[in-house]
């Protein structure tokens, strides 16, 4: 999050496009733009992981970090319209099912494309831990660490002032 915040439009590689507002006729980046590039950042910095893993819990896994003792999934989303954390919860089944031969812990990650002409969230505001509570009592719960990417921004010369809440 961090790095992908700090980027600047005028220093990006088309590779980073999708955090940037596209031209006029320009198309939004789909959800495997977001999965490669995190896909190519853990694969630089861990030993192990992999990218569109099969046979996992019956489906095929977005990303998948192995760590001694667990592996991690990491399910790859992208959103046009309103992404409040209520309207994010709609990616957490999924990404939490991907877990059910491990540990109680999924991660969707998910690229926001909603326009941003006045604000940009602080990357603290769009990582956040989610309780998914199991529908049968006697069963786990499961959780989620659920990380939202700022994509479709502007730079900050660009923005406009936001108006004040009422």
């Amino acid at each position: 999050m961090h790095s992908r915040n700090n980027r600047a439009r005028a220093h990006h590689t088309p590779r980073f496009a999708y955090l940037f507002a596209p031209a006029p006729d320009g198309k939004v980046p789909l959800e495997e733009t977001i999965q490669e590039d995190l896909h190519d950042y853990l694969d630089g910095n861990l030993e192990n992981s992999d990218i569109e893993v099969t046979y996992r819990n019956g489906g095929r896994a977005d990303i998948e970090v192995r760590f001694p003792g667990f592996t991690a999934v990491i399910e790859c989303k992208r959103t046009k319209g309103r992404s409040p954390r209520k309207g994010l919860r709609r990616y957490l089944g999924q990404a939490v099912a991907y877990q059910a031969g491990g540990i109680t812990l999924g991660m969707p990650v998910i690229l926001d494309l909603t326009p941003k002409p006045s604000w940009i969230t602080n990357f603290r505001d769009d990582m956040w831990a989610d309780h998914i509570p199991s529908p049968v009592p006697e069963k786990r719960d499961r959780w989620a660490v659920v990380v939202r990417v700022p994509g479709n921004r502007t730079s900050p010369y660009d923005m406009t002032t936001p108006a004040p809440a009422q």
